[in-house]
């Protein structure tokens, strides 16, 4: 919070900012060429939900429902703020990090679409710890606000061991049903899914090469 520590950072932004300009022109050039000729669709309801399913079970068997699993994988993740909610930064913290990528890239998409999966992977690691904080929840109950006081409620379920066997019960069918989701997608992908076979490309095109072909 001091103002020394301000000014370093904005020298150093400034000198990064310097170190950049060369290619200002470059970049500007080379977005206005992509963004004429840009190759992504508009992303529709059926695109987001087919990413969400990607993230979540990719390579289902196409006689597997995967609406209801979107459902619950989504009330773990709002259990996982609710169970969260005594420490709201940081739920707020993995609710931004998974929701404003998405609304981000389809509010841009509005003007040009960007919205792909590929750039968005990454936002699965926030949206698997609301989902694993929202299985935690179910067993033990909310989180507390400090390390001294971490599962508040851990003390009545103890005294109410019926309460807390069929909490657990809940919890181990959810973690069941992920495992089995995710099992079944591997096993569907290592024997169904159908790969590029760039390999057999690449050695087609060198058997063929000769001096001074462009590729």
């Amino acid at each position: 919070n001091s103002p020394r520590f301000g000014r370093n950072w904005a020298m150093i932004q400034g000198v990064a900012f310097l170190l950049w300009l060369p290619w200002a022109v470059p970049f500007v050039l080379q977005t206005r060429l992509v963004d004429g000729e840009f190759w992504i669709q508009a992303p529709t309801l059926r695109t987001v939900a087919g990413t969400l399913k990607t993230f979540s079970f990719a390579h289902l068997p196409d006689w597997l429902p995967a609406v209801p699993f979107l459902v619950l994988y989504a009330l773990l993740a709002l259990a996982g703020l609710f169970y969260f909610r005594r420490r709201m930064a940081w739920a707020l913290l993995l609710l931004s990090l998974f929701a404003v990528p998405f609304v981000g890239e389809l509010l841009v998409s509005l003007r040009r679409p960007i919205f792909y999966d590929r750039t968005l992977i990454w936002t699965t690691l926030p949206f698997y710890l609301l989902m694993a904080i929202g299985i935690r929840g179910v067993m033990v109950g909310p989180f507390g606000p400090g390390k001294e006081d971490r599962f508040p409620a851990r003390a009545d379920l103890d005294a109410h061991p019926g309460r807390r066997r069929v909490r657990q019960v809940i919890a181990g069918l959810a973690v069941a049903l992920i495992l089995g989701l995710s099992g079944v997608s591997l096993f569907n992908y290592y024997t169904a899914f159908q790969k590029e076979e760039w390999a057999k490309a690449a050695a087609y095109v060198a058997a063929r090469a000769e001096p001074g072909d462009m590729l």
